[in-house]
């Protein structure tokens, strides 16, 4: 993988299942993010900083926490 621990990167979250982010980032690396430190929640399409805690080697995907909303993607009904 061509990511390091406590790296800070950016992405667009895919989907949200049950608290669990799902996270494409920039680098073309998937991530998983089981917490959010940020005041409102995300939700899928928003774009997002990302800080890897651990990489996952077995399922290649990066697990960490998401730090800020870069990007709020607003859905119309």
């Amino acid at each position: 993988m061509r990511l390091r621990r406590q790296g800070k990167y950016v992405g667009k979250i895919t989907d949200v299942f049950k608290g669990t982010y799902f996270i494409q980032l920039d680098c073309r690396v998937n991530a998983v993010a089981h917490s959010c430190n940020t005041a409102s929640l995300p939700g899928q399409g928003d774009e997002v900083g990302f800080l890897v805690t651990r990489i996952n080697d077995e399922r290649e995907v990066a697990e960490g926490i998401i730090t800020r909303i870069i990007t709020r993607i607003i859905k119309r009904k």
